[in-house]
């Protein structure tokens, strides 16, 4: 009997340790996670702004109704910026926090519209070059020129706060979380 209740009480501290050290590998990870994506978040925060400085003034000083002077701007965005998220995204399930997770998702999208729409801008000004350098002051010179100042526009007073406050959000999210889950 006494060999028997050892090794039962062996089982159950054995079960009781691992169950335990199972649980502090999950939070680990769970930090791990959140740890990259907050750091990738904050390294394209600081990639949009430091762009957006680059841009601002361009267009500023940029004006649509004088096709001579007229610069087609647009930011190159052919790079992946979103490896973190790409690899991780499937592990965002195992957080206990749903609303977190939708916000991550969320603002992921909004950054990622962002990007879709640069590379659209992309186009739109490379073909503004092509009609400057075969077209100058044609229709379709003057169209594009409307059509790439409305879009950048667009980008700029519209979409680019929308991400700007996205990013912001979740960072301070996640940081909320870490502080949570640390504890």
């Amino acid at each position: 009997i006494a060999t028997l209740a050892a090794s039962i009480i062996g089982a159950i501290l054995h079960d009781c340790f691992t169950s335990s050290k199972e649980e502090k590998r999950i939070i680990q990870e769970k930090i791990n996670i959140l740890n990259s994506l907050k750091a990738e978040l904050i390294a394209l925060n600081a990639l949009i702004d430091t762009r957006k400085k680059e841009m601002l003034p361009e267009f500023q000083n940029n004006d649509p109704n004088n096709f001579k002077t007229y610069k087609f701007l647009y930011l190159p965005a052919s790079f992946n910026y979103f490896t973190i998220y790409d690899g991780l995204s499937p592990k965002l399930g195992m957080m206990d926090n749903k609303d977190l997770t939708t916000e991550i998702i969320c603002g992921y999208c909004d950054i990622k519209g962002l990007w879709e729409n640069l590379r659209d801008l992309e186009y739109v000004a490379k073909k503004g070059w092509e009609y400057r350098l075969n077209e100058n002051g044609s229709d379709n010179h003057i169209q594009t020129i409307k059509v790439h100042s409305a879009y950048v526009n667009a980008i700029i007073t519209n979409q680019l706060p929308i991400v700007e406050n996205a990013i912001l959000y979740c960072i301070e999210h996640i940081s909320q979380e870490l502080n949570q889950l640390k504890n």
